[in-house]
């Protein structure tokens, strides 16, 4: 985690695992089988069915808004501290907590007496439901799909508009084309992630807050829109892993205990996850092993591994 940008994929990659561990699970057995078996657990599961979920809308609202801010002012950007960054996700958490209060407070097991009339039994169920007042709905819709579709259209637009202007220029500027390319390439993962983001959740939000909730609905009907919904998570890891070179990078290293997966730690250690040593390793290139006693021994193998780059490059 050596970006500011980073910092806020991994808040995303965190909330979705809230969400799969504990909302996914419980809530797809009770829109399944109509009865709730888990008890007081419920009140955890309307919690992390919400804050997460405004977590991962929130993050993606202010990675937008770094990435048009690098794109469109460029001169006036600076990286993300480690403070602003941690700082920032500090209150996206908050804000998306205080959200989640009021269906928590609200969430209650309720017990279900049913009649079958054409078998003519009885049966018991159980239900996990928080009855708020409808404008917590249309807030919550506000909060999780308005106001970030607007956002996110606003700042694509501007970043639209920057690349438009800066294109002609940029072919004339081999380091400066690069550098927007770099810049395209973020902003078309972002775009992809919010793209993916905003249809997944669009039936989810129309069933709930628009009143479209009628009861004569098969139930698989309902089950399709949600896990729509919920598959938005498991999306991102294959967005980050096809766009994000460091992404592939950090994953191979971390699973490289795995025996299909090969990544050296002196790999690793030269890749473009650390700039500093690339840009070093480059100065070494043009200038030469003109004086060893510059270039101290060293009996590590990150160390070795750097002498013999130094060496061969003469």
């Amino acid at each position: 985690m050596h970006y500011g940008f980073n910092y806020f994929l991994f808040n995303m990659a965190f909330a979705d695992l809230l969400i799969a561990v504990f909302n996914v699970g419980t809530s797809w057995t009770f829109n399944l089988y109509h009865d709730w078996w888990y008890g007081d657990i419920c009140i955890l599961t309307s919690f992390f069915g919400i804050a997460p979920t405004t977590v991962s809308v929130f993050s993606m609202m202010a990675l937008s808004w770094d990435r048009c801010k690098a794109v469109v002012w460029p001169l006036k950007k600076r990286p993300l501290s480690q403070r602003c960054s941690l700082f920032t996700i500090a209150v996206i958490w908050a804000m998306s907590t205080a959200t989640a209060l009021p269906f928590t407070f609200a969430a209650m097991v309720s017990v279900l007496y049913l009649y079958n009339v054409v078998t003519k039994r009885a049966s018991i169920r159980h239900a996990c439901s928080a009855p708020v007042h409808p404008i917590f709905d249309h807030l919550l819709f506000l909060l999780q799909y308005a106001l970030p579709l607007f956002v996110l259209s606003l700042t694509f637009a501007l970043i639209a508009w920057a690349f438009r202007s800066t294109d002609v220029a940029a072919d004339h500027n081999s380091k400066r084309s690069s550098h927007t390319k770099a810049k395209n390439k973020a902003v078309k993962m972002l775009g992809l992630m919010v793209i993916t983001f905003m249809f997944c959740w669009l039936p989810y939000h129309l069933y709930h807050t628009f009143g479209l909730n009628d009861p004569n609905t098969g139930k698989y009907i309902y089950l399709g829109i949600y896990w729509v919904a919920m598959s938005s998570s498991a999306y991102n890891p294959i967005i980050y892993c096809f766009s994000n070179e460091r992404f592939r990078i950090g994953f191979r290293y971390v699973f490289r205990w795995l025996p299909m997966i090969e990544c050296r730690h002196e790999d690793y250690a030269c890749s473009q996850l650390f700039p500093e040593k690339l840009r070093s390793m480059a100065i070494s290139k043009q200038v030469g092993l003109k004086n060893p006693k510059k270039f101290p021994r060293t009996y590590d193998s990150i160390g070795k591994y750097f002498q013999l780059l130094v060496i061969f490059s003469k």
